[in-house]
């Protein structure tokens, strides 16, 4: 595997570097499609460092596989999602020297880095010469926020500003709401209606969304209609969608080796990846699964061959021991 680190993508509005992590298969017989993972961390912390390893594994599946980095800086929107659609349109520039297809873009993102995908991702197939992204998954990720300012303001009403409302127990805490709020500007939860839709994946949908994978806990800290108020808006545009749902109370990362297989089969279904792709790690002189099934073939021939050379041989001794007693 081929990694390159602390690439700058961009530069915030502080005109702080943007930076990212690329990792490439080193064996590949055509172009391989882009995926982009985005960290999460409440829009304020997190490193792409905690995605690494992520990272590592999709570029070992057969994908270019971008690890970004973004300004962690409040509010965050939208300047954040600005960022996320910069590094999409850089690398899709530049996807050649890297070996990768530019006409073949996946997103997977965790938390609020599902947030900032599903939204760079839904903002760019509006326009018409913009990168087009193909697939998105999200794990855990705030997708409709109407739906989730009702929520809030349905809490309130019952229990105010208690940390827990006994009336609506499986409500998330306060705080949730909070970090959102916080990245759109008006933290005491206070946002205009017109901002809220603004800022809201779902109010973006259109019949040239992505397909979207969205996974959720059944009771975490982002609620589970989530997804499923995402996926209705996209459904009802004719969008490709699925949603998984977890048992438990996981959020995001906590789950991710349990999804892996499904994030996996929904990338390579939406980009086009061969699964008899060379695998990174494995030995560079090995062969990959067509050359195998070759080499195979010839292995198999040439044990015919040898054992109808035996043969031969052996009824020639048989009949030259006939005629020799024959002879007697």
């Amino acid at each position: 595997m081929q990694v390159q680190q602390n690439l700058v993508y961009g530069r915030s509005n502080g005109g702080q570097p943007l930076t990212e992590d690329v990792y490439s298969p080193k064996k590949r017989t055509k172009p391989a499609p882009l995926v982009f993972v985005i960290h999460g961390g409440g829009f304020t912390s997190g490193d792409k460092q905690g995605t690494a390893a992520y990272a590592a594994a999709l570029a070992a599946a057969g994908f270019v596989t971008i690890n970004l980095n973004y300004s962690l800086t409040s509010p965050g929107y939208p300047e954040q999602v600005k960022e996320i659609q910069r590094a999409i349109q850089w690398n899709v520039a530049r996807a050649r020297k890297v070996e990768g297809d530019p006409r073949r873009v996946g997103i997977l993102g965790f938390s609020a880095g599902g947030y900032l995908g599903a939204m760079a991702s839904l903002l760019d197939n509006e326009q018409q010469h913009a990168p087009r992204v193909d697939a998105v998954a999200t794990l855990s990720a705030p997708l409709d926020l109407p739906a989730l300012d009702q929520l809030l303001r349905a809490r309130l009403a019952a229990c105010g500003y208690r940390s827990f409302c006994p009336q609506m127990p499986h409500m998330p805490p306060l705080g949730a709401f909070g970090t959102l709020f916080r990245f759109l500007g008006c933290p005491t939860g206070k946002c205009s209606s017109r901002l809220i839709s603004e800022a809201s994946p779902s109010s973006h949908v259109t019949a040239r969304a992505p397909a979207f994978l969205l996974f959720n806990s059944t009771d975490e800290l982002i609620p589970s209609s989530q997804p499923t108020d995402m996926a209705n808006a996209l459904r009802g545009s004719g969008a490709p969608v699925k949603v998984v749902s977890i048992a438990g109370t996981a959020h995001a990362a906590g789950y991710v080796s349990q999804v892996s297989p499904a994030i996996l089969k929904f990338l390579r279904k939406r980009l086009g990846v061969s699964t008899l792709r060379v695998q990174t790690g494995a030995d560079p002189s090995a062969p990959s699964g067509g050359i195998t099934l070759l080499v195979i073939c010839c292995a198999l021939i040439v044990a015919g061959s040898l054992a109808l050379v035996l043969l031969a041989v052996r009824r020639r001794r048989r009949d030259g021991d006939r005629h020799a007693t024959a002879s007697r």
